[in-house]
């Protein structure tokens, strides 16, 4: 039988969403997928947790620092943790500008307005070469819609452009092209070296991100910069220092997303990552599970 275009973007929603129209944690953002795709409305008497899904759906949002208390985040020790973490001058390299990074960088931004505390990083890399997909960008908390966009879709980093994300560090820089072990980089001295090289001679730099399983493998092993990979899958969001690729984390994290647990999870690994990098647990031994949250939805 020959399925519609919608079917199939269906199925694929499906795949990739908690499939659902009853309400997550008090919130109704996990119904969004199911209403879009089905033409229905969403809860109207629940407040969604994406400014991102309000703008897009209508409804109410919280706002940043209601989402903030309702989540318990402990806004001293986040404030602590951005002083700890500008003092050391680090430079933070996103691989990839997915659901985790870009939700992780905006929180972060957030919360340098929140305290006062700008410019944590001494300076921002994101390399990504892929467009933002209409099924990606329910995961995205910050409101894109308003982005200049082409066809439906545009390069992830124009959402780099504006918002909290400029907190974050003075210098950000932006490259097209995906981290790879054999992409060719001419230095200023004129000689041919490879990216990660190149990026792995600068000082005080963290690699982050939730990048596929070729630069997974590039990054597993203390020849390289520190590495933080952000994991999610179900209910629970993990940070690993350096994780081997195998076992569970061979699997891929976006089945069955629950939207309004991933929001949650997301905002908590942002401050969990800021408590990391305040205390140095970037550096130490691979294959290590620094953090590890859980929201039960439903």
């Amino acid at each position: 039988m020959t399925q519609t275009l919608q079917e199939l973007i269906m199925e694929a929603a499906k795949r990739r969403y908690h499939w659902t129209d009853t309400p997550s944690m008090g919130f109704g953002d996990n119904t969004v997928p199911k209403a879009f795709l089905e033409e229905t409305d969403i809860p109207e008497d629940l407040p969604l947790i994406s400014p991102n899904l309000q703008q897009m759906f209508g409804g109410e949002a919280l706002t940043f620092s209601e989402f903030v208390a309702h989540c318990g985040i402990n806004m001293i020790e986040v404030a602590s943790n951005l002083q700890q973490v500008k003092k050391r001058q680090l430079r933070l390299l996103s691989v990839g500008y997915g659901g985790a990074s870009i939700n992780l960088l905006h929180f972060i931004g957030q919360f340098a307005i929140m305290t006062g505390i700008s410019y944590p990083f001494q300076s921002l890399i994101v390399y990504e070469e892929d467009t933002l997909s209409l099924m990606n960008a329910l995961r995205v908390y910050k409101p894109i819609a308003a982005q200049p966009c082409d066809v439906g879709e545009q390069n992830k980093m124009v959402l780099l452009s504006d918002g909290p994300e400029q907190y974050l560090s003075q210098h950000i820089y932006t490259n097209n092209e995906f981290l790879t072990a054999d992409l060719e980089f001419t230095r200023d001295d004129g000689q041919d070296t490879d990216v990660l090289t190149e990026i792995s001679n600068i000082d005080n730099l963290v690699f982050f991100g939730a990048p596929d399983f070729k630069a997974r493998t590039m990054l597993q092993d203390n020849t390289t910069k520190p590495f933080l990979f952000i994991g999610h899958g179900d209910n629970e969001v993990d940070i690993y220092r350096k994780p081997h690729v195998d076992g569970e984390l061979t699997v891929e994290s976006y089945g069955k997303i629950d939207l309004s647990v991933f929001f949650i999870n997301m905002l908590h690994a942002s401050a969990a990552m800021l408590g990391i990098l305040a205390r140095g647990e970037e550096q130490g031994e691979p294959n290590t599970l620094l953090y590890r949250h859980n929201t039960e939805g439903m």
